[in-house]
């Protein structure tokens, strides 16, 4: 089977429809970047041929695009393959619904309707030779990121064993030693699971639940007839324990603890509520009290201040006359230095002027200079440039690249090496003549000299005289067959790249690279001259050399100038001068504003003082009234201590008669310890009468159930059981001796069974891998690679290595299929994301070789480093649906 479109509408990423044409028989490559939506094709597929169209799982769910307004989306995926010599258009739409899903097959050269529905899946079937649908792609596929190198399922490996079992007839390992293993392996699943862990089934497992049931009815029957023992002894104790809950002479004495407690919790109750209210007058007369101070002590400070705010305001008054006199002084000075720095200024303008008169003619003389190297680095550069494109010229002519000779070698010593092995196989006649014989044998009517050799390839006559002749049939050799066809491959492509590089033979080959290398460093050293005299260019060198033409062109020169150093003294004396001027008149003002704020201070510092002043005298009266209010806040005072005393006196007294808090709980719990007491005397003397009902009926229906006469009778039943398990180990036991007996069989016969699989696989492991093999398991799972004398188990190697295999594997087992009839194109989805450079040429290699014997699909984000690989290049477009 080969692939020739793939169309797809609502799958993942692609909601509208889109579409990939043009697929060939070999390789072929979509290469994009991330997001592209590779392997969204990939799953779709897969899905395709291995997913049923009315399928709801997730396989099926996980292509589903969601469309706006979060509607999901119906795929729909559509495909067109060449299959029986014939194309065919398979589609199937995957929905929710069963009534929604479908599936056509049509003939895409006539486009006649082949099958709908369920018939679609089972012609496909018949057409793709899978012993179930998509069983033999799922054996060649690849994902991305999947290391493994490959995980049969049955469907695939019975499709693998068909292929393999046209090819090797071993009784060992073929379908009648296959059946006899898988009915040892059924009679002993019908006993017991697979695995390390076995447990018993069917028969053996009723058995044993059989044997366990009658043991525990055993042990319940005897365990029955012990508690019925215990039981009457129980009800004895449960009766003498009423006896003595119940007695009066113990309610009596509980009620009279319980009365008294609660007398005395009673009594310290009342204690605590009077200390409570006279911790509450206490903390009053205190409040009160503090009150009455303050007022008291804030009085005294009002008058305290008056007379301080009075004796500053003098103070203050005098300052501020003598700062008014230092402002005026300091005035005069700060005219007198603003003076100076003014003429000091205009001294340093007229310095920096001549200055700069002097830089600009050393500049227009310095240009001169440079506009004559840049003229010289400019002819230069031209010189350079013209190499360049020579040696361009050449380069691009000759395409004897290093990728092309390595590519060139490795053909060459390949067709060497299969044109010596091929000779060495052919059978040779050599001719001897006896004296007076000589000329008498010939073959094609062309006389063969004396010791001449004759290689003999096909059907060859010999003609000997008038004797008669000679046929010699060289017999057919299937592996020089397969040799002969892959030189002449080889040969093909060997004589293809030799004309792309217009190269006679490899010597000639060699001949042209080297001259390409020769080229290439002349090449890289005109580039070299190019970059030192023109390093941001010629354009940017030849503007450079124009600026400065204009600058020199309109430049003039004063010739009444001093001496650069003379003008610079000049300039650097008034500058220092301006900076001196400019530093006095700093300071002048400096001094000026702080003395401004001084005077500013004192006057604010005054003010507040007065308006203090005036503001707390309007608080107090007269004098007479002062001292009245002195005496009144006095008696407040003394009444205010007089209470605070009495209520302290009152707070002790209460507080030495009422239990502390710890007194006071203890009383609490022994109330309710002698409460909780008497409620579980009532409670235990409820449960004890109920459990003594209860066992009285359990005695009652023991002897009317009869155990006793029950414990013999389980008895014989347990033995019986217990020699039906024995006949079920000692029949498992056998099955199993069977069982490795037919392995041994099978491993010394597994050799001859997977040489087809290796014969096919070694090619290409011999491409990557030196002197490599794959070890394979049971079921041809692949369990390590051997190189030269030491074998690496699958788990050792790294992922580059694994993923390399995994890929390996698949090309071999799809030429296997392909000689045997049943082609399949092989797809890779990103699956070489971990091999270096120089693993890749090597895969690059193998896959071109596969593509000569199928279809082989390649999908990859790594566009630049899969240019090299070559095949037809696919490319994603939109798709109109029904076309």
């Amino acid at each position: 089977m080969k692939i020739r479109s793939v169309r797809l509408r609502e799958v993942g990423c692609f909601v509208d429809p889109v579409k990939i044409e043009g697929l060939v028989d070999g390789l072929n490559v979509l290469a994009g970047p991330n997001e592209l939506g590779k392997s969204t094709i990939f799953r779709a597929l897969r899905t395709l041929f291995q997913e049923r169209y009315h399928s709801n799982n997730a396989q099926t769910k996980r292509l589903r695009s969601l469309r706006e307004g979060a509607r999901v989306g119906i795929p729909l995926i559509e495909a067109e393959f060449e299959a029986g010599d014939a194309v065919w258009r398979l589609r199937k739409q995957f929905a929710a619904s069963k009534t929604s899903a479908h599936a056509t097959l049509h003939d895409a050269n006539g486009g006649q309707l082949v099958a709908r529905g369920p018939e679609v899946e089972e012609q496909l079937q018949a057409l793709i030779g899978g012993v179930e649908v998509g069983e033999r792609f799922g054996l060649l596929w690849a994902e991305q990121g999947h290391f493994e190198p490959i995980k049969l399922r049955g469907g695939q490996e019975a499709a693998l064993r068909q292929a393999i079992e046209q090819e090797v007839e071993s009784v060992a390992v073929g379908a009648q030693f296959r059946e006899v293993q898988t009915k040892v392996r059924e009679a002993l699943a019908e006993l017991e699971s697979e695995g390390k862990q076995r447990k018993p089934r069917g028969r053996y497992k009723d058995a044993i639940e059989r044997k366990e049931e009658l043991g525990d009815a055993f042990a319940a029957a005897r365990e029955a007839a012990d508690r019925a023992q215990q039981r009457l002894k129980r009800l004895a104790d449960l009766r003498e324990s009423r006896e003595r809950l119940s007695a009066p002479e113990r309610q009596a004495e509980l009620q009279h603890k319980l009365a008294a407690v609660r007398s005395q919790l009673e009594e310290a109750r009342q204690s605590r509520a009077h200390r409570e209210r006279a911790e509450l007058a206490l903390k009053e007369a205190m409040l009160n009290r503090k009150t009455a101070d303050g007022e008291f002590a804030r009085f005294e400070e009002m008058r305290a201040t008056l007379k301080k705010l009075s004796s500053e305001i003098g103070g203050a008054e005098g300052q501020l006359a003598l700062t008014r006199e230092q402002v005026a002084a300091k005035n005069l000075a700060f005219a007198a230095a603003r003076e100076a720095q003014q003429e000091a200024e205009r001294n340093e303008t007229r310095a920096r002027e001549v200055l700069r008169a002097v830089e600009e003619a050393e500049r227009v003389r310095l240009t001169k200079d440079s506009l004559e190297q840049l003229r010289k680095r400019l002819k230069g550069g031209n010189a350079a440039q013209r190499a360049i494109d020579e040696q361009t010229a050449l380069v691009n002519k000759n395409g004897a690249t290093l990728a092309r000779l390595k590519q060139i070698r490795a053909l060459y010593s390949e067709v060497r090496e299969g044109a010596t092995r091929l000779a060495a196989a052919r059978p040779t006649v050599s001719v001897g003549y006896f004296e007076g014989a000589e000329g008498r044998v010939r073959v094609d009517g062309r006389v063969l000299d004396d010791g001449e050799t004759l290689n003999v390839e096909k059907l060859t006559k010999l003609e000997v005289g008038d004797v008669g002749e000679i046929t010699i049939e060289p017999g057919v050799q299937e592996e020089l067959v397969d040799d002969r066809i892959d030189l002449e491959a080889r040969q093909h492509q060997l004589e293809d790249f030799l004309r792309e590089i217009g190269a006679t033979d490899p010597a000639h080959a060699e001949i042209l690279g080297e001259e390409r290398s020769e080229t290439e460093n002349g090449l890289a050293q005109a580039t070299a001259r190019l970059a030192l005299f023109a390093p941001n260019g010629l354009a940017a060198l030849a503007q450079e050399i124009s600026d400065l033409e204009r600058l020199h062109g309109s430049a003039a020169v004063r010739d009444d100038l001093p001496e650069r150093g003379s003008a610079e003294q000049a300039a650097a004396d008034a500058q220092n001068a301006r900076a001196l001027a400019t530093n006095a008149i700093e300071q002048q003002g400096q001094d000026l504003a702080t003395a401004k704020a001084h005077a500013a201070a004192l006057v604010g510092q005054l003010d507040g003082l007065k308006a203090d002043l005036a503001a707390r005298r309007s608080l107090l009266p007269n004098d007479a009234a002062v001292e009245e209010k002195r005496r009144v806040l006095e008696a407040d005072v003394g009444r205010s201590v007089g209470t605070h005393e009495e209520a302290m006196a009152s707070a002790e007294m209460w507080r030495a008669r009422t239990p502390d808090d710890s007194a006071l709980e203890t009383l609490v719990l022994r109330e309710k310890r002698l409460r909780q007491q008497e409620e579980n005397g009532q409670r235990e003397l409820q449960e004890l009468e109920a459990e003594m009902r209860a066992i009285e009926a359990q005695l009652e229906r023991d002897g009317d159930d009869g155990v006793g006469e029950r414990v013999g009778e389980l008895e014989g039943q347990v033995t019986q059981a217990d020699e039906q398990v024995c006949r079920y180990q000692s029949e498992i036991e056998a099955l199993r001796m069977l069982g490795e007996t037919l392995g041994d069989v099978q491993g010394e016969a597994r050799e001859t069974y997977l040489e087809p699989v290796g014969k096919r696989i070694r090619p290409y492991l011999e491409m990557v891998f030196d002197e490599a093999n794959v070890d394979f398991g049971d079921g041809f799972d692949v369990t390590g690679l051997t190189r030269g004398a030491r074998t690496e188990m699958l788990g050792h190697l790294s992922d580059g290595t694994r993923e390399q295999i995994a890929v390996l594997v698949r090309l071999g087992f799809a030429r296997l299929l392909a000689e045997r009839g049943q082609p399949a194109p092989v797809i890779l989805d990103d699956a070489l994301v971990f091999s270096d450079d120089s693993r890749i040429e090597r895969l690059f290699d193998a896959l071109q070789l596969a593509a000569q014997s199928h279809q082989v699909i390649v999908l990859t984000c790594r566009e630049r480093t899969f240019e090299m690989l070559g095949g037809n290049r696919l490319h994603i477009e939109p798709w109109e649906v029904g076309e």
